[in-house]
């Protein structure tokens, strides 16, 4: 027991200084600090420490999916200045004939743009606001569609998330000394995020009824104008550099995935998929998305270069924050492994619960994280280690489970507290605050969040997955059936 506890003080000590701070690279070299201070012990202290904060800065995964994160910011800020953003929502709110079909529109707005959650969430929120209030429907309800469709980026291969997820699953694989690779646990574990698909299905619900689980209506507080584009905007400055990102991204997936399959191997999807290095197509993706978008800035006069460059490097120093918890993720992740928290962990429950029992269990820690620190990724970070070096020794149905329940916990705790970076930039985009946005979601979240945790026990228990992925729809389908109800801007 004592091990154990001292096995988590990095932890602990990174949760309560992101709790205290909300700068969560701050708390994660803090974490870094304590698990330095632990196993270096004596005059190997500052040793160890220098060697868990420069894991990070040395490792050319994190460095590549730094590098992607930011571009993505840079392209992101340079629409957000021209307006293209709202010249497509407001093309496409003329096409909308009811609000039916516009919140439907939202959804499917969403769902296009999964490559990336902050990507999702500021380019649908915007683009979507002037059609949501020519039908006059709340942008409390825009926000939750694009809040929980941007969980896809989570899923899906070509996306910030995936690079990232893929990584700390690989990291986590090697401490534990497991032969598997990150990316053939990554596609092996999409199936087991069934929060994430339960709150997609709640939102296809509430998009086609127009009714969600709703407290009292109170008074909305608008904490953005409305932007008007300029009138060299254009539709195509969002949807072909957008196009480019992730076409070019899936072809050299593609073609990358076949150059690297081990000889003799069926160049079926998975494998290709799970050959392919994701974050180089995406990093070549992106750079090309750049390019194509600072050509049709300068070509159409929208921007000169000085404006570009200016605006493109905001995007990229509004992102560092992010880039650096990237990096130091590596760190806390190595002290986990030095540490054996892990093994540990799986010690310490093995005497007291099944062994099908850890995802549940796991998506329960992973949310309180997230609730503490504010910050999906850096939640992620902490407890992916654990629940590897947990989930192993009981099975691969186990693993996957723990690694997507990492996933889905963390997502789920960020999307019930008002200061986690998307809630924030959700509520901007919308035209809402963050604590109104909140306040409206969480019921739809709390309700998806139980059904999940009844599914991670059930399959904990020997349910089969294809039992009960239906079972949390039609449980969902009933609640809202029957409870909820209308709810207008």
């Amino acid at each position: 027991m004592l091990k154990t506890l001292v096995s988590l003080i990095p932890t602990v000590v990174t949760i309560l200084v992101a709790y205290k701070s909300r700068k969560v690279w701050l708390a994660l070299l803090c974490g870094i600090a304590a698990g330095g201070l632990l196993y270096g012990q004596g005059t190997g202290i500052f040793t160890v420490t220098g060697r868990y904060l420069a894991s990070g800065f040395i490792d050319p995964e994190r460095l590549k999916i730094t590098f992607f994160v930011l571009m993505v910011a840079g392209m992101l800020q340079v629409m957000a200045k021209t307006g293209a953003n709202l010249k497509f929502g407001i093309s496409v709110g003329r096409r909308l004939p009811d609000p039916r079909t516009a919140r439907l529109t939202a959804v499917g707005v969403s769902s296009l743009l999964f490559f990336d959650d902050y990507a999702n969430v500021l380019i649908a929120g915007a683009s979507m606001r002037p059609v949501m209030d020519r039908h006059r429907i709340s942008p409390a309800m825009l926000a939750y569609f694009a809040d929980v469709m941007a969980a896809l980026a989570s899923v899906v291969l070509i996306s910030t998330w995936a690079a990232f997820e893929v990584s700390l699953i690989g990291g986590a694989l090697r401490e534990a000394k497991s032969g598997m690779s990150g990316m053939e646990v990554f596609l092996s574990a999409v199936p087991y995020h069934i929060f994430t698909f339960f709150n997609i299905f709640l939102v296809l619900l509430v998009a086609s009824s127009g009714k969600w689980f709703s407290i009292r209506k109170t008074e909305e507080h608008r904490v953005l104008k409305m932007q008007t584009p300029g009138s060299r905007a254009r539709r195509r400055d969002m949807v072909i550099p957008i196009a480019a990102l992730i076409g070019v991204s899936f072809f050299t997936m593609t073609a990358l995935g076949r150059l690297h399959l081990p000889h003799g191997t069926s160049p079926s999807l998975m494998a290709v998929f799970g050959a392919a290095p994701v974050i180089d197509a995406l990093n070549l993706g992106v750079i090309t998305a750049s390019c194509l978008l600072a050509f049709l800035m300068l070509k159409d006069n929208v921007m000169d270069w000085k404006e570009f460059s200016r605006s493109f490097n905001e995007g990229v120093k509004a992102m560092w924050p992010t880039g650096l918890v990237i990096i130091l993720a590596r760190g806390l992740e190595m002290t986990a492994g030095d540490l054996e928290t892990g093994r540990h962990m799986a010690e310490l429950f093995a005497g007291v619960m099944r062994p099908g029992f850890i995802p549940a269990v796991i998506f329960v820690i992973a949310a309180l994280v997230t609730v503490a620190s504010g910050f999906s990724w850096s939640s992620m970070a902490l407890i992916m280690p654990i629940a590897v070096q947990m989930a192993l020794p009981a099975g691969e149905t186990v693993l996957f489970g723990a690694v997507a329940a990492t996933i889905s916990g963390a997502i789920c705790g960020a999307q019930m507290i008002p200061y986690s970076d998307k809630s924030v930039m959700t509520a901007a985009a919308c035209g809402i605050t963050s604590l109104y946005h909140v306040k409206t979601q969480f019921p739809q979240i709390f309700v998806t969040s139980l059904t999940a945790l009844a599914g991670f026990l059930a399959i904990g228990a020997g349910a089969p997955l294809v039992l009960v992925i239906p079972a949390g729809f039609l449980a969902l389908f009933a609640l809202h059936f029957f409870f909820a109800a209308s709810f207008s801007a």
